[in-house]
């Protein structure tokens, strides 16, 4: 009886979390998380459930997000020298790199923190190596 609430609900549109807020209220308990994994389910058996998702077309991802990579010997931001948050002296800069989808490479910017100067170049991984090449090519 629950399985015909959740997909009275998903072909009203409603969301899985709205699902799961009025499943609560008249003693239907189910969560949003099942309620996602049902319908990844029926997808992989052939089923069309997914389609009656309002974003269909989006994959949910919550609790499955891949572990950050520990970087070793790092020194947080709490460290950097007091002057450096001033922005009085040339010559301090920031460094960031933005992941593009998997397997597309990533982004490695420079920032110096007085004139507001950006660098920015394309490279291949985030491994140690290619950053470091890119930081040193464009300073």
């Amino acid at each position: 009886l629950t399985i015909t609430f959740v997909e009275f609900g998903l072909k009203e549109k409603w969301s899985p979390e709205q699902i799961a807020g009025v499943g609560k209220i008249i003693g239907y308990k189910v969560s949003h998380e099942w309620i996602y994994g049902y319908v990844q389910r029926d997808k992989l058996c052939g089923g069309k459930l997914y389609k009656q998702l309002r974003q269909s077309h989006r994959r949910y991802r919550k609790g499955n997000r891949a572990k950050r990579v520990i970087i070793p010997n790092r020194v947080g931001i709490e460290h950097r020298p007091a002057i450096v948050n001033k922005k009085k002296r040339f010559g301090d800069w920031e460094a960031d790199t933005v992941l593009g989808k998997q397997g597309t490479g990533a982004i490695v910017s420079l920032v110096e923190r007085k004139s507001k100067l950006y660098l920015i170049r394309k490279v291949p991984a985030k491994s140690a190596a290619d950053v470091a090449r890119a930081m040193v090519g464009m300073l």
